[in-house]
């Protein structure tokens, strides 16, 4: 395993799990807890079974960044595929910001009106590695590749 980071939140551990294309959970004293993505049939937090790598909605490729919100969100940098995912608490897939699918730039839910990372789309990524939202959770900051050199790209959060 390879891990690019790791963020604490609410005494859990939360581990991007790179080179198994998940992210992990601990508890305080290290004991796993579960591990987010998509197993084949569904993107929530799982304790067994095997994690589906790829491009769809709620799969990873080669994630390195994780960051939670102070209502629990969780943020991915979805490296390889070029996007940053959100997840609410429960594991349940909220939206993603950058590449879909067809590999054209994009952000969904299509509609903005239910907040998930909405904003004015100016802006794409390049191999996102790092996120992070303000304490007012109106920024969301993103570490991109977008380079050389590395640059930050910030976001503005509509409120759900």
């Amino acid at each position: 395993a390879s891990i690019s980071k790791i963020y604490i939140y609410n005494e859990e551990l939360y581990v991007t799990d790179t080179s198994n294309n998940r992210i992990q959970k601990f508890d305080s004293d290290l004991f796993y807890i579960a591990w987010l993505g998509d197993d084949g049939t569904d993107i929530d937090w799982h304790v067994g079974g095997t994690v589906t790598a790829g491009i769809g909605d709620g799969q990873f490729n080669m994630p390195q960044g994780v960051f939670v919100d102070n209502n629990g969100y969780v943020y991915v940098t979805d490296t390889s595929n070029n996007r940053i995912q959100l997840f609410a608490a429960n594991g349940t897939l909220m939206g993603w910001l950058g590449t879909n699918l067809a590999n054209t730039r994009d952000w969904w839910p299509a509609t903005p009106s239910t907040g998930y990372l909405a904003k004015t789309l100016a802006d794409w990524f390049s191999l996102p590695t790092q996120v992070t939202v303000d304490y007012s959770g109106n920024k969301l900051f993103i570490c991109d590749n977008d380079g050389p050199p590395a640059i930050i790209k910030v976001f503005e959060i509509a409120h759900w």
